[in-house]
């Protein structure tokens, strides 16, 4: 009992520290610390104490609300509502969010600092040591993503410690110290999988990748930097931690085909499972996993009030043979319906289809309704055949698949001029979704061209690849800030919704019956609408005055009588190349330390 009686003391001491020492602490170090002596000793303090780095670990909880793969937000604050903010031309120095949470740096380095002290098996030390440098590395992978250049901390300041007012260092220079990290704990932490809940080697690997493709092509695709020269180095490593990946025989991807959905629409089940099961530790796709926690919307976009998907991702996607969507006559006003028809399987997974049934009430199946609000695709992944009412959950969430690592291994690889490998990487993914194979002669248009300039037709064939794979999980803004492709966020695509030929009535599930109905204005709509077993009236009017019901709601069409929905949110848009890939400094942080560096166009 006086055993857990020190953990609990040590923990709770640690929990004020932490508090007392978040983004102020550069300036308002305490002046008491923790006795570290009576608690790291053994291998189980270490794994006690690390039990609380889980909490550190990044989550896409709100996945691609703040990418061109979605239409505009509303309501949305932190980095999301920051995104938007440098997309509308709202983001000032003065209402820039934070550096960091530097509490959390603090209680990496902490263990970091005292791990000498433990004594047992060294493998497990290595472990839990090759854990908080992955924690460590992957903090600072997020302030370089920021700011570009930061001080690097790399043990516990104490109040006389010059380090407090440390000036920023360089970009080269942490991401030299990120990668050390990233190397040791690659090299020391067990693979042992366990329920892949935990993290472990491949973990590690999968993050090394991700991290050498991001700076490899940043510094390629960025020359405010002057440091393309030195972007093959990382790409190469990227490469090669993703096949070590591939080479441990630990994980694959299931070969399927696709399954029809009816009327011309194809789902992938073995895709779509992935993202609605509250269990994922029996996919071999998964590398790591966080389960289901409550509290939280399964999907954001399943409310059409916070965002649609837009146009821009629906025509990303392929045709059923391999084809551009742009090669389908009269493509670009097809309406809702016949989007959907001879598509890649992975979109019907993506984007509500007509017909889908999301979650069951009772004995009902209730269809999921493609709302105008926003744009009118919404959000299918990750709330798929959901069989509860209840939506305030997640599912079991991926950190790392698999797919990402075989994408970032052909990307790497077709950036340095090599063979990307398609059998071994992008052909299984389309094989467990019953797609053609890779073919850049047969997939890559002049739109395709136009979306990502100054590359190979294979690049950008890559690219759709990846967009396709792994749409709302995440990555879409940091793949467009990489590739120096801001301004992908002033496509008129980027914008947009479902097309809407004409006013009038609606079917959207399929069943040949009409869902609800558009009208110019809230006057036409009929006394006895709610009599007439639809679901709601939509009316658009440029009048933002106007009150919004619960059933009847405002929207923007891109022409007077016809169009595609646009969202309102979003109207105007600019982005300042090179100033807009970097988050600048909040003022009051040089007030704290005057010798910060500001992030590059905000100087």
């Amino acid at each position: 009992m006086k055993k857990i009686n020190r953990y609990l003391t040590v923990i709770a001491s640690l929990s004020l520290l932490f508090m007392a020492c978040d983004d102020n602490f550069m300036n308002e170090v305490p002046q008491t610390s923790i006795t570290v002596p009576a608690f790291f000793n053994t291998v189980e303090d270490l794994k006690m104490y690390t039990n609380g780095f889980y909490g550190l670990i990044p989550s896409n909880v709100n996945r691609d609300a703040d990418s061109d793969n979605v239409t505009g937000v509303a309501g949305f604050g932190g980095d999301i509502g920051e995104t938007w903010n440098v997309v509308l031309g709202n983001l000032l120095v003065d209402n820039a969010g934070s550096i960091g949470n530097w509490g959390a740096l603090r209680q990496i380095n902490v263990l970091i600092d005292n791990v000498d002290r433990v004594t047992g098996n060294a493998a497990e030390i290595a472990h839990y040591t090759g854990f908080a440098r992955y924690c460590r590395a992957w903090w600072y992978i997020n302030v370089v993503k920021r700011n570009s250049h930061a001080p690097w901390i790399d043990h516990v300041l104490g109040s006389a410690d010059p380090d407090v007012y440390r000036g920023s260092d360089p970009r080269e220079f942490v991401v030299e110290r990120i990668m050390e990290d990233l190397e040791y704990a690659a090299a020391s932490m067990s693979p042992d999988l366990g329920n892949k809940t935990r993290v472990h080697r491949y973990c590690a690997l999968a993050l090394l990748s991700r991290f050498a493709l991001y700076e490899g092509t940043f510094r390629k695709y960025h020359p405010e930097l002057n440091l393309a020269s030195t972007a093959n180095r990382f790409l190469e490593r990227a490469a090669s931690a993703a096949d070590e990946i591939m080479r441990s025989g630990q994980f694959d991807i299931p070969g399927a085909q696709s399954e029809d959905l009816g009327n011309g629409i194809y789902g992938a089940p073995q895709y779509r499972i992935l993202f609605c099961s509250l269990k994922l530790n029996d996919y071999k796709d998964i590398i790591q996993w966080t389960e289901y926690r409550e509290g939280y919307w399964a999907t954001p976009s399943i409310n059409a009030d916070l965002f649609s998907l837009s146009r821009s991702l629906q025509e990303n996607y392929l045709t059923v043979d391999g084809k551009p969507f742009s090669t389908v006559t009269g493509y670009a006003t097809k309406p809702y319906y016949e989007t959907f028809v001879g598509r890649d399987p992975r979109m019907a997974e993506t984007f509500i289809h007509p017909g889908a049934h999301v979650y069951i009430v009772g004995e009902n199946k209730v269809p999921a309704y493609n709302m105008p609000n926003r744009g009118g695709y919404m959000q299918a992944k990750f709330y798929t055949n959901r069989n509860t009412s209840n939506r305030d959950y997640f599912e079991g969430r991926p950190v790392f698949r698999y797919a990402e690592v075989l994408l970032n291994y052909a990307e790497a690889r077709a950036e340095l001029g090599q063979n990307p490998e398609a059998e071994l990487t992008i052909n299984k993914l389309r094989a467990r979704v019953g797609m053609p194979g890779f073919d850049v002669a047969r997939e890559v248009d002049e739109t395709l061209r136009n979306q990502y300039p100054g590359v190979s037709d294979e690049i950008r064939a890559i690219r759709r690849e990846r967009r396709t794979e792994l749409a709302c999980e995440g990555f879409r803004l940091t793949d467009i800030y990489r590739w120096g492709l801001g301004v992908r966020f002033l496509d008129a695509e980027a914008r947009q919704g479902i097309w809407i030929p004409a006013f009038g009535q609606y079917d959207v599930t399929g069943d040949g019956t009409p869902d609800y109905a558009i009208v110019q204005k809230e006057s036409d709509i009929p006394e006895n609408w709610n009599n007439l077993g639809l679901l709601g009236w939509f009316h658009f009017e440029d009048d933002p005055s106007m009150e919004r019901g619960t059933l009847v709601t405002t929207f923007n069409l891109s022409e007077d009588t016809h169009g595609y929905i646009v969202n309102r949110e979003a109207q105007t848009r600019s982005f300042r190349s090179y100033k807009d890939y970097y988050r600048p400094i909040h003022t009051e942080h040089f007030t704290l330390n005057p010798n910060l560096i500001q992030a590059p166009g905000w100087e």
